[in-house]
């Protein structure tokens, strides 16, 4: 579902949300203001950045997780919260991972109680979504 505005706002900002936002329901609020897309890396640094941006570019609301899933293994305080970050990721309407095969086994815990699509390239997840919202 386009919502060429509020993707132009999102890509004007650079916009990406963390795992403590997630939790603390920051990402209820985007989905109300029409969030479509989370989108998801190892380190939150290329992949997921790049997705979001193609996908705003094309006018569907998206946000990339900041510092990625390796956050989550690294931090003690995030492993804890593990379980509240994959139920609240789930809302989204859809979630792309983008994993290489090595980062999808090592990410499996996660990724498995997540309801996402894993794709392994920035291309792959741009297609795929824009097939799904369109």
């Amino acid at each position: 579902m386009k919502n060429i505005e509020y993707a132009t706002r999102l890509l004007a900002n650079g916009s990406s949300i963390s795992v403590e936002e997630i939790i603390a329901d920051g990402l209820c609020r985007r989905l109300d203001s029409g969030l479509r897309v989370l989108t998801i890396c190892n380190d939150g640094t290329n992949r997921s950045v790049a997705t979001a941006r193609a996908l705003n570019e094309a006018g569907i609301p998206s946000i990339s997780l900041r510092g990625g899933l390796k956050q989550l293994f690294d931090n003690p305080e995030l492993t804890a919260q593990i379980p509240q970050f994959t139920h609240m990721a789930s809302y989204t309407p859809n979630c792309a991972v983008i994993l290489t095969p090595e980062e999808r086994k090592y990410f499996l815990r996660i990724i498995s109680n997540m309801r996402c699509s894993v794709y392994p390239s920035t291309s792959a997840a741009v297609e795929s979504v824009l097939r799904m919202e369109n």
